[in-house]
């Protein structure tokens, strides 16, 4: 809500040519931190529309076997960006 409220009132005061500084910035950190907790839910919730249409045809035990190799693969991806981040992985990360 915060974040219609936000770009709504920006748009309405560059009417008057006073936008509302850091709004841009404001927008793009609101939107990661939206876009992390939709990830997350998403992942407890064990929820993917397009992957389940053909998952959930498949047997429990391939189900289960394919849901372990997706956690592997999206652990190794996400501690590797951890590590981009903390500039560890010098070949991920630019140099700070």
């Amino acid at each position: 809500m915060g974040v219609i409220i936000l770009t709504c009132s920006n748009v309405f005061m560059r009417i008057f040519g006073k936008p509302i500084p850091g709004t841009f910035e404001l927008m793009g950190y609101f939107g990661a931190v939206l876009t992390a907790f939709a990830l997350g839910y998403t992942q407890v919730r064990r929820g993917h529309i397009a992957v389940d249409v053909l998952v959930f045809k498949f047997p429990r035990r391939m189900r289960n076997f394919l849901n372990t190799i997706n956690y592997f693969i999206c652990m190794i991806f996400f501690w590797t960006c951890c590590l981009a981040d903390c500039g560890i992985c010098s070949d991920v990360a630019p140099d700070r």
